[in-house]
């Protein structure tokens, strides 16, 4: 769901930090990739505090829509 917005922002894929959503062959929700680090509770703090390290980012911008990313607003 992101890529294509992305896309259209002109966003390249490998700055893009996401869950990766997981479905069964039928198409059914079965969770989330928890190898990825947003998956799970403080983890989008941990992402960002990665990437502003890895890329010396000064301003960041994070978008999310759940409890989640309030986490690591609360945090900066």
């Amino acid at each position: 769901m992101i890529n294509p917005v992305a896309s259209i922002l002109g966003i390249p894929q490998e700055n893009i930090f996401a869950n990766q959503l997981l479905f069964g062959s039928s198409g059914e929700f079965l969770g989330f990739d928890t190898n990825e680090p947003t998956s799970r509770s403080g983890g989008k703090a941990i992402a960002v505090q990665q990437i502003r390290k890895v890329k010396g980012y000064k301003a960041f911008v994070m978008i999310g829509d759940g409890a989640t990313d309030l986490e690591d607003f609360a945090r900066h």
